[in-house]
């Protein structure tokens, strides 16, 4: 399994190799790479079938992808590409966020005939996905910046939560990358909150004060962006060097 091949062509050649049926062979290899995929060995980089697709995940399997985190890798190097990649994991873990706030701001403006209702609901929404995206991102990118492997780290999914996780790294490094995460959105919060000096706007103002809210993940309890932080510089001995 060295993502090159699909689960079928490694079948086939361990049922030629063995000359077993392959269909028998297709049938183990598929229970195998379930229990793989729950465990977070593997991943599947796309389902070539209807039939991989079920096989794969049952009904209790998918359950457990449901409630329980699950291994999501992010393949690109560059800040750009890791911030598409987790905003597309978010997206597709926290649809039905985005689909409540959706319907819930054209409740509100059907009610009261304002239309803006669902741009402010389902703009917090965004704004909250947005944040999240650059926060995790920011993250994944500072890791394999600092370490100088651009593929180390990924992040661990659930349907309310996205998070890096990380090998054992130095102090410093540690830090870095705790510090780095809330600080790219909340930057981008204090660059909105100058360009509302010139073009106020409650929009943009909103955006500013949904974006720096990030500042206090830096908080060393019980954040856990804070307590990495904090628990980095003790280890450096009071500093970050």
């Amino acid at each position: 399994m060295n993502g090159q091949k699909t689960v079928r062509e490694i079948a086939e050649e361990i049922a030629e190799h063995y000359r077993v049926d392959s269909e028998h062979v297709v049938r183990d290899l598929l229970a195998l790479c379930g229990q793989l995929l729950m465990s977070d060995v593997i991943y599947l980089k796309r389902y070539s079938d209807w039939r991989t697709r079920f096989l794969t995940q049952d009904f209790s399997g998918m359950l457990r992808r449901l409630f329980l985190p699950r291994r999501q890798d992010i393949e690109s190097a560059n800040l750009a590409g890791i911030l598409w990649e987790i905003g597309g994991v978010v997206l597709r873990s926290w649809w039905f966020l985005l689909l409540f706030f959706g319907m819930t701001g054209v409740f509100l403006s059907q009610v009261t005939g304002d239309k803006r209702f669902f741009l402010g609901v389902f703009g917090f929404a965004l704004l909250f996905v947005l944040g999240y995206c650059l926060h995790e991102g920011m993250h994944v990118f500072m890791l394999r910046k600092s370490v100088g492997n651009p593929f180390l780290g990924y992040v661990r999914v659930t349907f309310w939560h996205v998070r890096i996780v990380r090998p054992d790294i130095s102090p410093r490094v540690n830090f870095l990358v705790a510090v780095s995460g809330p600080l790219l959105p909340t930057s981008l919060g204090v660059g909105l909150y100058g360009l509302h000096l010139f073009f106020p706007q409650p929009l943009i103002v909103f955006s500013a004060f949904m974006l720096s809210l990030h500042i206090f993940s830096l908080i060393p309890f019980p954040t856990s962006d804070g307590k990495h932080a904090f628990n980095a510089w003790k280890q450096a001995g009071g500093s970050a060097n």
